[in-house]
């Protein structure tokens, strides 16, 4: 690829991967980035906006906590940590944040240092029950939970039920680099207009969606 994804870095084989990506962790369409953590920094930096509130779980990647600081430097939105899958925790922080034009948490599927998981099921409750959006980071999880390797959310059998998923194309994969972000249609179209680590970077190399595909 001699240029960004815009102009001439799109290539078939990345359209491949991204359709096999979201059938993959069960939704409508994806996005590839060079790596998980531009993924993470692609979606918080770009989706987030004034006046929405961000809540991350204390012990979520560095990519995550990175990519939360950045949309508040850009946007001045309200953030806020739970403490390590502490639901009570979460609902409080929720519920002082009733004023916020969105409600988005924040969430690793599997925890890298702990090797917990994500208690998905009463995590999509909680999101329920606040008008929130969910987003799971399932970097560990891929390839590793899950009968078919789907991630946790077939570990739970919630499959397709997360608002939006990250993950890389290493680890599980083997891809040796790359990752994404999987949600909706109209947010990956979103994403192709707005996201900078994609709009400014080189695409992933066709050898890397190859491979992982």
């Amino acid at each position: 690829t001699a240029s960004v994804r815009f102009i001439c870095g799109t290539f078939t084989i990345h359209r491949d991967l991204e359709t096999a990506l979201a059938r993959f962790v069960g939704a409508e369409a994806s996005m590839s980035y060079v790596s998980a953590w531009n993924a993470n920094e692609g979606f918080t930096a770009t989706v987030v906006e004034e006046g929405d509130f961000v809540v991350s779980d204390a012990l979520n990647h560095a990519s995550i906590i990175d990519s939360i600081r950045l949309a508040k430097a850009i946007t001045k939105c309200q953030t806020a940590v739970y403490k390590h899958a502490d639901l009570d925790d979460l609902r409080a922080k929720l519920d002082g944040a009733r004023s916020a034009k969105r409600r988005i948490i924040w969430s690793d599927g599997v925890f890298s240092m702990e090797g917990s998981i994500a208690p998905l099921p009463d995590l999509l409750q909680v999101v329920r029950d606040h008008d929130a959006v969910l987003v799971i980071d399932d970097s560990h999880a891929t390839g590793v939970l899950g009968e078919l390797g789907r991630g946790t959310a077939e570990h739970f059998g919630v499959l397709g039920e997360v608002d939006v998923i990250t993950s890389t194309l290493g680890k599980a994969l083997g891809g040796a680099a790359g990752g994404f972000v999987a949600g909706s249609s109209a947010l990956c179209d979103y994403l192709t207009q707005r996201s900078r680590p994609q709009l400014f970077s080189n695409a992933l190399p066709p050898t890397v969606a190859a491979s992982a595909l």
